[in-house]
């Protein structure tokens, strides 16, 4: 899934606020199940920054993923620099989802739209 637009909210963390790049540079790739990877990637791909995250689906309400991060590092050129974790105890509540796109609000109040990768060039010619 492509970040095509973010609102981040007062709460957010500062690397979260910082990291906003254009359109299609931040992945949210679910590979495994119980698991995804957010990527954000800056300075014309010589920068990343990744964090791993574990989710399950609420008991109580599916249109919820309780999410906790449980790596994240920030890569330019040849050097790695792992990056230390908050609390855990992390939320995304699915607002919208279909085949093409994801709209979710995070546990600080952040929404993140996010489209399929193959869409992002359609996406951004309107």
């Amino acid at each position: 899934w492509a970040l095509v637009f973010t609102r981040n909210a007062k709460g957010a963390p500062a690397l979260q606020k910082i990291s906003r790049t254009k359109a299609g540079n931040t992945f949210a790739n679910f590979r495994t199940p119980g698991t995804f990877e957010n990527v954000v990637t800056f300075l014309g791909g010589r920068g990343r920054l990744s964090a791993a995250v574990t989710y399950r689906v609420d008991p109580v309400s599916c249109e919820r993923i309780s999410c906790d991060i449980t790596a994240a590092d920030l890569q330019l050129g040849w050097l790695r620099i792992p990056l230390p974790l908050r609390a855990k105890g992390g939320w995304l509540d699915f607002l919208y989802l279909d085949d093409d796109m994801r709209i979710t609000k995070g546990n600080r109040g952040g929404v993140f739209v996010h489209i399929r990768p193959e869409k992002v060039p359609g996406y951004l010619s309107n």
